[in-house]
């Protein structure tokens, strides 16, 4: 497994292909599993010039005097924040994204076809954005400890976190449950937990 595909999703998932987002990309790099939200400039047409092509000089060869221009998807989403609430969330990102890959090789220079196949995406690329399904996310990813049956809520920094679901109106965190806890390993195996998103 490559040191970029080894993010905050295991293999364990169960979703249908119409549940996937393929329209926006991370205006970021991140590993994947992030919640992610519509950033405003997002309404631009990827299909004209505006926006689309981005200088990408500081993140390839310095050359003076030349720009390095790469195609982007206008469309852009970014992590979410603990403040956002569930109508924001757009879903989860299924693959990372990066500029390099685990050996220090620009991704600009590789075949789309092979990053893809490998788990990631180059940062400002489409990248596929879950919206409804089970996944299996490592504990890292999640702040607090999971419990089966309590919500998953929008966490920092496009993280998960944990709600008691006896609380959530309580504590004002209802507006930010994106599933639910069905399972966990708690510390074993490095722990991790399956979650049921439902966006």
């Amino acid at each position: 497994m490559s040191l970029l595909t080894d993010g905050n999703l295991l293999p364990f998932r169960q979703y249908g292909p119409a549940e996937v987002l393929n329209m926006f990309s991370l205006d970021a790099t991140g590993l994947n599993g992030q919640l992610v939200t519509i950033t405003n400039n997002s309404n631009q047409d990827p299909a004209t010039s505006a926006g689309a092509y981005a200088n990408r000089a500081p993140n390839g060869y310095a050359v003076t005097n030349v720009g390095n221009y790469a195609y982007q998807n206008a469309r852009k989403v970014r992590p979410c924040a603990a403040t956002d609430n569930r109508s924001n969330v757009i879903g989860v990102t299924l693959h990372t994204t990066a500029l390099y890959d685990e050996n220090g090789n620009l991704l600009v220079n590789q075949p789309y076809e092979h990053t893809i196949e490998r788990g990631f995406v180059q940062t400002g690329f489409t990248v596929p954005i879950l919206t409804r399904g089970v996944i299996t996310v490592k504990l890292s990813n999640i702040g607090g400890v999971p419990i089966p049956g309590y919500a998953a809520v929008i966490g920092t920094g496009g993280q998960f976190a944990v709600g008691n679901p006896a609380d959530l109106v309580v504590i004002g965190t209802g507006t930010r449950v994106v599933g639910k806890y069905l399972s966990t390993t708690g510390s074993a195996f490095n722990g991790y937990a399956q979650i049921k998103l439902e966006l």
